[in-house]
């Protein structure tokens, strides 16, 4: 639910204009999807197997073949399941699309086509947030070594000056 404050928080400029927003799976729910429809917002975005709203048939590849697609539709919204390669499957959330167009030549879902066409940014963004993670977590584990390291030698300061002042003459 926070997710979804941020994204409508930094979509408001862009209320009533029309456009498409791509996303992946840590903001992307049916709910946000309703809520952008109603503000004149199309959204495309990869959704997580584990969502309520997920009906059990889509979460699952097994037993299915490698390229099939499952499609539903519901107020508006479509969602696809997507087997690429053996025991896997993608799902997408779309306002966008309205059917379960596939294309000819690579036999993958338009929803999916217009995701990878349009998701540079969410690559990008994911890309600098992990970079920076890294940084942090780079920087974090030298602050927390040195400050073991400054207790170490205090302690042992201590130690050699009270036995300094227990033995001196």
């Amino acid at each position: 639910q926070i997710g979804a404050r941020v994204v409508l928080e930094l979509l408001k400029p862009l209320y009533g204009s029309s456009r498409n927003v791509t996303m992946d799976n840590v903001f992307t729910t049916v709910p946000l999807a309703k809520e952008l429809q109603a503000k004149s917002l199309s959204l495309i975005g990869t959704l997580r197997k584990n969502k309520p709203e997920i009906p059990i048939e889509f979460q699952s590849s097994k037993n299915r073949e490698v390229g099939s697609s499952l499609f539903g539709f519901q107020d508006g919204l479509t969602i696809v399941s997507f087997v690429p390669k053996y025991n896997k499957a993608v799902l997408l959330l779309s306002s966008k699309h309205h059917d379960s167009q596939v294309d000819n030549q690579t036999g993958k879902p338009i929803i999916i086509l217009d995701y990878n066409k349009t998701k540079g940014a969410v690559d990008t963004i994911d890309q600098l947030c992990e970079k920076k993670y890294k940084a942090m977590a780079t920087l974090y584990l030298f602050w927390n070594d040195r400050h073991r390291c400054y207790k170490r030698n205090d302690r042992l300061e201590n130690k050699e000056s009270s036995m300094e002042s227990k033995y001196k003459t």
